[in-house]
């Protein structure tokens, strides 16, 4: 049996155990495989580490780029979190968040909110979706728009029960909850496809591999 068939079929073995979760829960079996993956994504996680740092940090370094040494001293502050000096595992987390919001926000608000209200405005005006549906749309939009009012003056008119703004709100959870539904469902379908199709895949080779050492050739 040759290393590649043996892989392969290790391989295929771990994945069957590691289904088996969805329908005898967590046994013996699935813990071992659940363990053995944790401790191989490690291993791959420290090495990939070690060949970044070594690439893109160390060889920089030695050619003179020494101001790269302020982001290797950021990210070791964030093991500060594991001693008594927790405080320090702030500062980056602070840089992160700060530079990552100003990236978000500059980079974009075009396309993320400057376009997708264009896009609804569009919509609803033209007569592309109709005009059943560019009620709906309509509705759906403003409707979910108080969950969005990060503000105690403005948003808590519309949370008093029994007050002509509160079904405002029960009009944007309904449709926030059928928005979310279909996300769920078409992931789930999606996940489920892309699932099988890896698993005709291992199926396949692995049938390729056991066949080749009878010397039968499977297209």
């Amino acid at each position: 049996m040759s290393l590649t068939l043996a892989v392969s079929l290790i391989g295929f073995v771990l994945a069957l155990i590691a289904v088996s979760f969805m329908f005898f829960g967590e046994t013996y079996p699935f813990a071992l495989t659940e363990r053995f993956h944790i401790a191989a994504l490690m291993a791959y996680n420290t090495f990939a580490l070690y060949s970044t740092l070594k690439s893109s940090l160390w060889g920089f370094l030695m050619s003179g780029q020494w101001w790269l040494v302020i982001p290797l001293i950021l990210g070791l502050l964030a093991f500060a979190r594991f001693t008594s000096v927790r405080w320090l595992a702030k500062y980056p987390v602070a840089v992160l968040a700060g530079l990552g919001l100003g990236l978000v926000v500059g980079l974009n608000i075009r396309s993320a909110i400057v376009n997708m209200v264009t896009q609804t405005v569009s919509d609803l005006s033209g007569a592309r979706i109709g005009v059943a549906g560019g009620w709906i749309a309509f509705i759906c939009a403003f409707t979910v728009i108080p969950f969005f009012l990060y503000s105690t003056r403005y948003s808590t008119p519309f949370y008093e029960k029994g007050k002509p703004l509160n079904y405002v709100v029960q009009v944007g959870r309904l449709a926030m909850l059928f928005v979310f539904g279909e996300m769920i469902g078409g992931g789930a379908f999606g996940a489920a496809g892309h699932v099988t199709n890896i698993m005709v895949v291992v199926i396949k080779r692995t049938i390729q591999l056991i066949a080749e050492q009878f010397g039968i050739i499977i297209p």
